[in-house]
């Protein structure tokens, strides 16, 4: 287990099981954002990354850090036109529902800023991709 997680107990009953409070009902549109990059990251980055990203979703209607999940891939190996000689990553954004076309492009500009500004990344080398669903499980429940 890693220093990000607290253990909680197992419940084994389904009397035993949290219902979703109202503050929980919109946050369960949670958006996942995983990370891929070429190289290391130190923990110092990681929590700028996390920060940032945290700021960032915000611009997506309806989400917040509140219900953000992050992943970070680090030490990919990832070519980009037959060479890996360059700083990379692959940001992959899951979304619960669409959003206006304004923020997708919103968000790609805060997050090349951001991986250039912490990971020194050019943005030519920052590629994110865009997913929706129109289901999302969390919680014993699906929305």
């Amino acid at each position: 287990m890693n220093g990000c997680m607290k253990r909680r107990p197992a419940h084994t009953e389904d009397a035993d099981r949290e219902e979703p409070s109202d503050q929980y009902g919109k946050e369960k549109k949670m958006p996942y954002i995983h990370s891929n990059v070429s190289m290391k990251i130190t923990e110092e980055q990681r929590i700028h990354l996390k920060e940032g990203l945290g700021k960032a979703i915000s611009i997506f209607e309806g989400k917040s850090e509140h219900g953000l999940m992050l992943r970070f891939s680090e030490d990919c190996c990832m070519y980009h036109q037959g060479s890996c000689q360059f700083p990379t990553a692959c940001v992959q954004v899951y979304l619960f529902g669409e959003q206006k076309k304004q923020a997708y492009l919103d968000f790609t500009k805060e997050i090349c800023g951001l991986y250039g500004q912490v990971l020194h990344i050019s943005g030519e080398h920052v590629y994110i991709t865009y997913e929706t669903a129109d289901a999302w499980g969390c919680n014993y429940r699906n929305s």
